[in-house]
């Protein structure tokens, strides 16, 4: 077997996990995905690299599937909104 070098970053990195800046990219803007989902601009600057577990969901199903919530978003003690 021959070893394979990994680069660390994308040590978690999970394919289809949905992330911030394609969120954005699906919508236009952090003020468009803050009007889609009901809430502030500064909410979505706040996120960080993936948005909120619950988020994810609500992106998920708004978007008909296109983007795919995490599957640690499925887990009740990971959960929440922002």
């Amino acid at each position: 077997m021959i070893g394979i070098p990994i680069d660390i970053r994308y040590r978690y990195t999970y394919i289809g996990a949905m992330l911030t800046k394609d969120v954005i990219e699906h919508f236009g803007s952090q003020a468009k995905v803050a009007e889609a989902l009901g809430i502030k601009q500064s909410s979505v600057a706040e996120w960080g690299r993936r948005p909120p577990a619950l988020r994810q969901i609500q992106i998920e199903q708004l978007v008909g599937g296109k983007l795919k919530a995490h599957r640690s978003c499925f887990d009740p003690k990971q959960a929440r909104a922002a």
